[in-house]
């Protein structure tokens, strides 16, 4: 029994120090090198909507980011929503783009994948956020520089009631100002016409005597033309 014991001790022993340890070489210059490669990788964002066959809708919100610089030594992962990691290949030649990013702040980590195994840096991106209450059929024909909770890229955090009620308040306003625009337009007219009614004869005496001086001074131009 003893002995048996001693055969799977030794079994044990002899299984751990044959597996192959991968050695963690990071030695000054090679983690110069890194830092160096790591220096180089870059990460910017474009606006990208998104078809979703499924539904058959547009989502405006979905954004691309694109991590370039990358080397077969280094690569890049972030572990906030939605998870990616972007990888040197041979197609991609170092430059990488991945989908389904929607606006908000986000936090990449530049980790070395050469026997010096480390995280060499982390990068930050900021995403600006889609308005998605733009797509209100209440915003069509607003002007968005008047009332930006319509603008695609209001920035601000707000809830259905506060944009409803909102936007309620500001088209109450808007068809005020017009209803007075249009009052001050109805009032200067009827000012006009009052002003005709009330003073015509006048006005028809003003006409008559202004043709009679016209008429009277191009006869004289007539006859001193004839002499």
């Amino acid at each position: 029994m003893k002995n048996k014991i001693n055969y799977i001790l030794l079994t044990t022993i002899l299984f751990f120090i044959t597996i192959p340890v991968k050695a963690n070489y990071c030695t000054t210059e090679e983690k110069t090198r890194l830092n160096n490669l790591a220096n180089q990788v870059t990460i910017t964002y474009e606006h990208a909507p998104l078809y979703e066959e499924e539904i058959d809708e547009t989502d405006n919100g979905n954004f691309n980011v694109i991590v370039s610089g990358l080397t077969p030594d280094v690569y890049v992962e972030t572990n906030t929503s939605p998870f990616a990691i972007f990888r040197y290949t041979d197609k991609n030649q170092g430059t990488v783009t991945q989908s389904n990013f929607q606006g908000g702040s986000y936090t990449f980590k530049v980790i070395s994948d050469s026997n010096c195994i480390y995280e060499i840096k982390t990068l930050a991106l900021s995403i600006p956020k889609y308005n998605y209450y733009s797509e209100d059929v209440r915003c069509e024909g607003i002007d968005t520089t008047k009332f930006t909770l319509c603008d695609p890229w209001y920035q601000f955090t707000i809830s259905e009631e506060q944009f409803s009620t909102r936007l309620a308040e500001y088209q109450n306003s808007s068809n005020s100002s017009n209803q007075g625009a249009a009052l001050v337009i109805e009032e200067a007219g009827n000012s006009i016409l009052d002003f005709i009614l009330n003073y015509y004869v006048y006005i028809i005496g003003i006409v008559i005597i202004a043709i009679g001086i016209i008429v009277y001074f191009k006869n004289n131009k007539k006859e001193s033309d004839k002499k």
